[in-house]
Order: C-alpha cells, then sequence, then structure tokens
C-alpha cells in the first residue's frame, strides 16, 4: 500500500499521496464527503484520515485522526487520538460509504506496545497479512513529515528489536533469504527503494526501556512510514 492522506471537504472525497498529488476522487459519508448532512454542513464539516491505500485490495486502512468535522486532533496526543478514532469515530469512518462498492475503508488494529503485547501477537498465527508494522510515541501530537517519533518495520523484523526467539512463521513470510539483522534489513530495503535518499539509518539502544529503536532520515519530504 501507498501512504495517503484522506481529504473530505467541500463536498467532496480525495486521496492525496505524498507528493500532494490526488490519486482518486470519490464521494463519502464522511463530514465534508458530500453524502450526507445539511447544504452547510456539507460545506463547513471536514475530515482528514492518516491512511495506507492498498489499491490492488481496493481497501484504504486507517492509521490516524487529524481532524473530524469540526475537531483539530493534530493538536492531541498519540493516545488521545487513537481513543477518539476507536471510541467516537470508528463507525462514520468504517461505515463511511463511498461511492464505489469495491472499495473498503478500515481502521488498523493497535495497541500498547509492551513487551508482553508484542510477544504475545508474534508468537500467534497473524490474523490476516501483516505488510508492516508502525511504532509511534504515545505522547506526542501529530507531526507531518520526516519524524523520528514514529517508524515503521517489516513483520520479520520485530522479533529481533523485542528479542522474540519464536515468532509465528506467518509473520516471516516474505524474509529475504539472506536477512541477518535488523541494521542490514533497512539498509537492503533502502537499496532496492532508490526513490529514498538516506542520509543514515543505524540501531540505537533505548535505556529508558531497554529495548531497542530503529532510527532512520532521508532527504526527500517523505514519510518514514510509506512502504513499497
Amino acid at each position: 500500500g501507498k501512504r495517503v492522506l484522506m481529504v473530505a471537504s467541500n463536498r467532496r472525497t480525495l486521496l492525496i499521496n505524498s507528493k500532494g498529488k490526488c490519486i482518486l476522487k470519490l464521494a463519502t459519508a464522511l463530514p465534508g464527503g458530500g453524502h450526507t448532512g445539511s447544504q452547510l454542513q456539507r460545506n463547513v464539516y471536514y475530515t482528514l484520515l492518516d491512511c495506507v491505500y492498498d489499491r490492488h485490495g481496493q481497501v484504504i486502512y486507517v492509521l490516524d485522526v487529524l481532524c473530524f468535522r469540526t475537531s483539530d486532533y493534530t493538536i492531541s496526543m498519540t493516545i488521545d487520538r487513537f481513543e477518539n478514532m476507536m471510541s467516537i469515530h470508528k463507525s462514520a469512518i468504517e461505515n463511511c460509504e463511498p461511492n464505489r462498492d469495491d472499495l473498503k475503508v478500515k481502521i488498523l488494529p493497535h495497541m500498547e506496545a509492551t513487551q508482553a503485547n508484542i510477544t504475545n501477537i508474534f508468537t500467534s498465527e497473524a490474523p490476516f497479512k501483516v505488510d508492516g508494522v508502525m511504532f509511534y510515541h504515545k505522547e506526542v501530537p501529530y507531526i507531518f513529515g520526516i519524524t523520528t517519533m514514529h517508524g515503521w518495520l517489516k513483520p520479520y523484523m520485530v522479533g529481533d528489536i523485542f528479542a522474540i526467539p519464536d515468532v509465528h512463521g506467518s509473520f516471516l513470510l516474505g524474509r529475504p533469504r539472506n536477512y541477518e539483522h535488523v541494521a542490514q534489513g533497512v539498509r537492503d530495503w533502502y537499496s532496492t527503494h532508490p526513490s529514498w535518499s538516506v542520509d543514515h539509518k543505524h540501531v540505537q539502544d533505548d535505556t529508558a526501556s531497554n529495548h531497542k529503536a530503529v532510527t532512520y532520515s532521508t532527504k526527500e519530504q517523505e514519510n518514514i512510514a510509506q512502504s513499497s
């Protein structure tokens, strides 16, 4: 999938890619999206969602909520945005009735990244095909562009970061034969994605949690978490 912003405003819904190009135009029941509400509401309300668009599977996966109706969540902490998305807006987002029968909108599951939670997930069979795992700092507002406050790993890398010896085979699908460790895996990923120009990438110890984190930066103004 590709990282996109889902923008509902002025009675239409657009998917905007990381280069600012509209790749899909829709009508939806999201606030401002064109389907519902009075004339005033359709003109005033708006929605902004951080998503991954799977063009082949025709699914828009929602990662984060930035704006909904007249509320701006970009200044809210990550944990609060996720709570609002799941407890208040989940039904409206997943039942937004895009004017294409083949297109679905789903909120991706999330959880606190504790050692116990990650171990429990990655030692059991994956409930669906997992292309990547996003990690967010839970106490920062939404940050546009490149940031070390969230990152993305291939599922076969997570066991190395969290020292999980018995990762279930369903999370190891797609692991390159020459994969040895995270730093090498990240380096090889960049080498096969030439549109990403890398300044540096390394694995560092997080002394506060005794876990490890992958940090990397790019020259291009594209989001760290965009998948291939």
